[in-house]
């Protein structure tokens, strides 16, 4: 897959350079390519030989910048498990992310979306705006795509920021308005997307099986949007998250919370374990009492996420074990831990994901969801 990533940066690789790049023979580089081809025929791209030397990505421009975007986006979530030779290529894609502005670009575009948004949703748009970058002079007919409707349900300073920069196509403007768009409450409460469907029928379940009556807030709304966003993008570019149940349950507990996840299950096929336990989560929260638990009030307390919306950790958080320490805390998207790391005193760092924080000098704590009673003991690693 180091393939992939060269590609980004050059139309041709020479195939003898390649192999004394990576210390591998030339027939193990023409079987790399071999393995890959089938995968690139479905995004219609071809890798063509080039006179026995090199060989180049053949294809329209827009969909060699999806296939890019799909292994950046599964690479920078693995890269402390990477060979170091794709580590050093995709530390270049970060230093474009942060040297040109796009780190502090997406931050304005997400800080002014009407809805939370999670980090993946960030991090797509880093990943959209870099390869937009990097490819500035590779530019065919096939980014020059029709701008979408947004009048009334989108923050025009996002238009403006976005008019500015030079180095983006229409693909991009479109793609990042039109996931803008996407989270707005008018668009999805309106009916333009399947994701109202989906909630209202998730609920109507729930609501069934437990002879309850609720009914879709606006909050509520918000919450499951984000999550069901969150489980089209990974299904539809394969991206698993796994998790840690907490076990420390009451038995009457447990079975409700199973109960809750064979309804999630059942109405969205293939959904991940972590996306599975938060909605489930999220309709167990509606259906038992909220806990008030004491804590010690600390300082410097770093709630770093990756996937989950922040959104939802405060509000579980809040009303269920652990409101002061929130309160005293900052969230931090784990791409983003380095640079807070260096403007900010960090004491603890609490964390709801599997996300590897060894290289971290730091004290840090993983609560497992949904959060119980047990779970104020493990708070004396931070206290």
């Amino acid at each position: 897959m180091y393939l992939i990533i060269k590609f980004l940066f050059h139309e041709n690789i020479n195939l003898s350079e390649l192999s004394l790049d990576l210390e591998v023979t030339r027939r193990t580089v023409a079987n790399d390519i071999k393995s890959i081809r089938n995968e690139l025929e479905y995004f219609n791209l071809k890798i063509e030989s080039i006179n026995s030397i090199g060989v180049k990505l053949v294809g329209k421009e827009i969909d060699k910048r999806k296939v890019f975007s799909l292994y950046i986006l599964k690479f920078l979530r693995d890269i402390d498990y990477l060979p170091d030779k794709l580590k050093k290529m995709l530390k270049e894609i970060k230093d474009i992310m942060e040297f040109k502005g796009i780190v502090q670009t997406v931050k304005y575009i997400v800080d002014n979306l009407e809805m939370p948004s999670s980090g993946l949703l960030m991090r797509s748009f880093e990943v959209l705006l870099s390869i937009s970058f990097i490819r500035k002079n590779y530019v065919d007919s096939s980014l020059e795509v029709n701008v979408i409707s947004t009048n009334g349900i989108l923050n025009p300073l996002i238009k403006e920021l976005l008019e500015e920069i030079k180095f983006i196509t229409k693909y991009e403007k479109d793609t990042i308005l039109s996931w803008c768009v996407s989270r707005s409450y008018e668009y999805i409460i309106n009916g333009k997307t399947n994701c109202l469907e989906r909630m209202k029928k998730l609920l109507e379940l729930i609501n069934l099986e437990f002879k309850s009556n609720f009914i879709l807030t606006k909050p509520l709304l918000i919450k499951l949007h984000s999550l069901i966003k969150s489980y089209d993008f990974k299904k539809e570019y394969n991206i698993k998250e796994f998790y840690l149940h907490n076990r420390n349950l009451s038995e009457k507990y447990e079975h409700m919370f199973s109960r809750i996840k064979k309804i999630v299950l059942r109405e969205l096929k293939g959904i991940d374990s972590f996306d599975l336990m938060i909605i489930s989560t999220i309709f167990l929260e509606l259906l038992t009492l909220n806990l008030s638990f004491k804590t010690q009030r600390i300082q410097n307390v770093a709630i770093v996420y990756n996937f989950i919306n922040p959104l939802i950790i405060d509000d579980l958080c809040k009303k269920l074990l652990i409101n002061d320490i929130v309160n005293n805390s900052n969230y931090v998207y784990i791409n983003h831990l380095d640079n807070y790391l260096k403007v900010n005193r960090v004491d603890s760092v609490l964390i709801f994901e599997d996300i590897n924080l060894e290289k971290y000098n730091l004290k840090y704590l993983r609560l497992s969801l949904p959060l119980s009673f047990e779970d104020i003991l493990k708070l004396e690693v931070i206290v």
